[in-house]
């Protein structure tokens, strides 16, 4: 297992982990409180015959910041990790954010198969009616509020203050259901040493305002339809969000015979551990019966 960093075409560092492996390349992606730790069990159960990478998306982990979040972005940061490291075909598996990175990455990459883990984007419903649409919104927005309030200033300070900030972050952790071993290693991965000697808490603030932002009106599968990728998506039946997004994935399915839709009666954090195994079974069964 090696750990390393790649520039990507707008000059922000992007760090990855490089567990090895042979065969399909397989890159996985974490959710947006997480870092690419949380992945380290993917990739110890979906090893077998894979190069596995994983990243720490832009704005968490140890991978640099921009401006802004942007989607187009964050698959370039795909593309220059996987080129840097000679991946050559590979498929792609998201948890939350992560999953929504995917499918925007399979927009232009139909090559690859893909599997978002209860991922699902800001947005609006085509399913329902009026109330209903308003409850996925209403959803979003106070997930948005608590990653807000994980994010609150400072973002940075001494080591007194990283050492606070950790004991802060870990109940968080706990309260969302992250119960996986590797919590401290995911929480010393939060916080970037800065040359000055103090320390800079990731992810950022502005990483949350940007995914969350309602900009123009889209469809809150929009990054998953229309493209040409097998896709599985696994929906975490016990995560809270609005009956309507049931109907919206049923659709999805319907409609499009790329998409596969699993789920589970599981919560959203259930994946990093709790439900690992039942989810990394499924992965594999669709990457060993699903052509590419």
């Amino acid at each position: 297992m090696n750990d390393g960093t790649v520039v990507a075409p707008d000059g922000v560092e992007i760090a990855y982990r490089d567990y090895g492996g042979r065969g399909r390349g397989l890159v996985l992606l974490h959710g947006v409180g997480a870092n690419l730790v949380t992945m380290d069990q993917y990739a110890e159960r979906l090893g077998t015959g894979r190069r596995v990478v994983s990243i720490d998306i832009r704005f968490c982990g140890q991978s640099g910041e921009a401006d802004r979040f942007r989607w187009p972005d964050a698959v370039a940061d795909i593309e220059a990790v996987t080129g840097a490291l000679g991946l050559g075909e590979f498929d792609v598996v998201g948890h939350s954010l992560g999953g929504i990175v995917a499918g925007h990455y399979a927009t232009a990459h139909p090559q690859a198969r893909i599997v978002n883990i209860d991922g699902f984007g800001t947005g609006t419903a085509s399913q329902g009616n009026a109330a209903d649409a308003d409850a996925m919104i209403q959803f979003r927005r106070r997930a948005a509020a608590g990653l807000l309030a994980m994010t609150a200033p400072p973002a940075e300070g001494d080591l007194a203050w990283k050492e606070v900030q950790a004991q802060l972050i870990r109940p968080r952790f706990q309260a969302f259901g992250y119960t996986a071993p590797n919590i401290d290693q995911v929480i010393e991965r939060h916080f970037v040493a800065l040359p000055d000697g103090r320390y800079r808490r990731h992810p950022t603030r502005r990483l949350i305002e940007d995914t969350s932002e309602e900009t123009r009106p889209r469809n809150v599968l929009h990054m998953f339809r229309g493209n040409t990728t097998p896709t599985l998506i696994i929906h975490c039946t016990n995560s809270g969000w609005p009956p309507v997004l049931t109907a919206e994935l049923d659709e999805l399915a319907a409609t499009d015979p790329n998409v596969r839709i699993a789920r589970l009666p599981i919560t959203h954090m259930a994946p990093a551990w709790d439900a690992l195994d039942q989810v990394t079974d499924l992965i594999i069964q669709f990457l060993a019966n699903t052509a590419r």
